[in-house]
């Protein structure tokens, strides 16, 4: 199983709260991630699926005109869902490798319905089912789709599906009426 060890604290930007690097340990290598928490609510863990699912969707989100304060903080977030995910991605192609005993550099051949192709599914499903060190970004989807220069066509009914888990939705609960403390 993947386990989260926090490592070192170390300084972030100015614009963002503190930095901290965690290790991932999953018996193959340790690969370093960055979590910033100052633009991100601590309501929901994400899950490596959902992060290496995604990254086409949040490009094409990035590659959408925008206002500057909405840009700003999709590249930010950006920058951290590609991370994730190019962490997850040499996950799999050293988990390939290790599973073929293919060498670094060398090409990478499993061939499907063989053992070899169910030990990596296994493990991989393994590796996408732990919990990233992700958050959902502090804004709704709808304020982002709703602040895209008309350029919101631009979206798919998928690629919104697969970007709402990484927004923040706040629900309004009624407010009790008078005084509670009787």
């Amino acid at each position: 199983m993947l386990q989260w060890s926090r490592v070192v604290h170390i300084p972030a930007p100015a614009e963002l709260s503190s930095g901290v690097v965690f290790f991932l340990d999953s018996g193959l290598q340790s690969i370093p991630v960055v979590e910033f928490s100052l633009l991100f609510s601590q309501e929901r863990v994400m899950k490596c699926a959902e992060v290496f699912g995604s990254i086409a969707s949040w490009r094409k989100l990035s590659g959408i005109p925008m206002k500057p304060r909405y840009a700003l903080r999709i590249l930010r977030y950006t920058k951290l869902v590609s991370a994730e995910y190019d962490n997850i991605e040499r996950l799999r192609v050293s988990l390939a490798r290790r599973i073929a005993g293919a060498a670094e550099g060398s090409a990478v051949e499993i061939e499907p319905d063989t053992p070899k192709a169910r030990e990596f599914a296994e493990r991989f499903n393994e590796i996408l089912s732990a919990d990233v060190d992700l958050v959902p970004l502090r804004m709704s989807l709808d304020e982002i789709v709703n602040n895209l220069d008309g350029e919101e066509d631009s979206l798919t009914v998928a690629d919104l599906a697969v970007l709402e888990p990484f927004f923040y939705e706040e629900i309004d609960l009624p407010k009790p009426d008078g005084d509670c403390s009787e």
